[in-house]
């Protein structure tokens, strides 16, 4: 039985993904499958088709639909998304998989690190800034082993981040409904709706300088975040209202520096009010993940007492 499938995607940058594939082959876990998902570009060079097994998707996928592709060709219990560039250390994958022994556990974050030996945090998961943008957690800070920074993140960062698949499959899946950028925010919102909990794996070590994703779009961006705030349930509508004008502003202000802000602005103001709340419901058949996952006929909260309880 597969414990953990590693899924990788690659965009521009064989390099990165290389890089990654010899740090994770070389810390490979037990019980454990590599999915590589690309379009076309890589030609395996070094006759890996043997440890690894290729997808191929159009040129043009985004990120959540590259990693909806290899998702759906794994077969693992726990789903590992990784960012072509990022390098795992030795055991991060068996430190990360120990919380899910609480069946209650839907998603799990490891600790990124900056390239090479340094000592600086470079993500402790997502959650949402005072503007309700998305907000790396812990960056810049200094890791110290025995005292670890105490943070409350949503969820993990999709570069690097471990699912239960029956969690996947319960809160409806990675989901292109606010672009790459939101994606796991959103995701994170909708497992906590059907009631999983997030850990932070402190022992999980993982290294990264740049991660090869495909090309923003700006103001698709800044509309999909858009959305996405009008779609949070639980935060009042004044709040939103500043949220939006805030995030206008602050594209404004740095379109010097960017003049694609510009094009994020725009596309903020000129997305409609009325979005309804996000909701949890997943999709019928779960057909992105496979066949073979099925999910309980449960309500949200049953489900939740019915893990506590496993």
């Amino acid at each position: 039985m597969t414990r953990l499938s590693i899924v990788v995607a690659c965009f521009n940058r064989v390099d990165l993904l290389e890089e990654t594939l010899i740090a994770v082959l070389q810390n490979r876990p037990r019980q454990s499958e590599v999915v590589v998902v690309h379009d076309g570009r890589y030609t395996d060079p070094y006759d890996l088709k043997e440890e690894v097994r290729f997808v191929s998707v159009a040129a043009d996928s985004s990120w959540v639909g590259s990693l909806n592709a290899g998702i759906d060709q794994s077969e693992g219990e726990i789903v590992h998304v990784l960012g072509a560039g990022v390098l795992p250390e030795a055991n991060w994958a068996d430190a990360a998989l120990e919380p899910f022994s609480d069946h209650a556990v839907g998603s799990v974050c490891p600790v990124l690190l900056g390239a090479g030996e340094s000592t600086k945090i470079r993500c402790l998961g997502v959650g949402l800034g005072p503007l309700l943008g998305r907000k790396v957690l812990a960056v810049g800070r200094e890791w110290n082993e025995n005292r670890p920074p105490r943070v409350t993140p949503l969820g993990p960062n999709l570069v690097a981040a471990f699912y239960r698949r029956e969690a996947l499959l319960a809160a409806g899946g990675l989901t292109e409904d606010y672009g790459d950028e939101l994606a796991d925010i959103d995701l994170a919102y909708r497992l906590e709706d059907v009631g999983y909990d997030l850990e932070v794996a402190y022992e999980s070590h993982l290294r990264v300088d740049v991660v090869d994703r495909p090309r923003r779009h700006f103001a698709a961006q800044g509309r999909q975040h858009q959305q996405l705030i009008a779609s949070l349930p639980d935060v009042a509508s004044w709040k939103k209202t500043v949220a939006k004008w805030g995030q206008v502003a602050l594209d404004c202000v740095t379109s010097p520096v960017d003049p694609r802000r510009l094009l994020s602005a725009w596309g903020r103001i000129t997305t409609p009010h009325n979005v309804e709340p996000h909701s949890a419901e997943p999709e019928p058949t779960a057909a992105v993940y496979s066949l073979a996952d099925h999910r309980d006929e449960l309500s949200a909260p049953d489900n939740a007492s019915h893990r506590r309880a496993a």
